[in-house]
């Protein structure tokens, strides 16, 4: 039998042997099996955290509430505002702020992207409030703004809900990028 010649599977498999490639690309696929397997059964709280303390999409432009506007009067704020304009901007009274506004945050504020931690930016120019009335888990980006950051205002977004007051929310950058 040693005089036949080595079939194509025989020789394939040798070439395999012999690869020094080969190795490490089969430990890296079962490597890579195993932890997709324990990702999915990881309970979806704690992957959610584990992904925004180690998430590399980390974003520097989203969306901020900036507070809740009283209903009667849109003058008034009930809640915030959470950011103070710069400069010598001219006074809108139907808006208290617009785009191309500078702003410096008062608080700390999360940048929040609709659906960001399952469509990741797909979602970039819609403000949270007019895709859905709260805040879903899915859409926090993890990235946080401080207070005293200066801002550009690219959009901004107010919303009335029956019977509640305007929220305000609006799509900034660092006023040293543009998008």
């Amino acid at each position: 039998m040693s005089n036949l010649e080595p079939t194509r599977v025989d020789r394939a498999i040798r070439w395999l042997k012999n690869n020094p490639i080969v190795a490490p690309v089969i430990i890296a696929g079962i490597c890579l099996t195993a932890i997709g397997a324990t990702l999915n059964s990881i309970p979806e709280p704690l992957k959610n955290y584990v992904f925004s303390v180690f998430s590399f999409n980390k974003v520097n432009s989203g969306w901020v509430f900036l507070g809740y506007l009283n209903s009667n009067d849109m003058v008034y704020w009930d809640e915030g505002p959470y950011a103070t304009l710069v400069g010598t901007s001219p006074p809108d009274p139907t808006r208290p702020f617009r785009p191309g506004n500078v702003i410096v945050l008062n608080h700390d504020r999360e940048l929040i992207i609709v659906n960001f931690k399952d469509e990741g930016t797909k979602e970039f120019y819609s403000a949270p409030g007019s895709v859905h009335a709260k805040l879903h888990a899915s859409d926090h980006t993890g990235s946080i703004v401080k207070a005293g950051t200066e801002l550009l205002v690219r959009d901004v977004w107010i919303g009335h809900f029956p019977g509640a007051d305007y929220v305000v929310w609006a799509r900034v950058t660092p006023t040293n990028t543009v998008d």
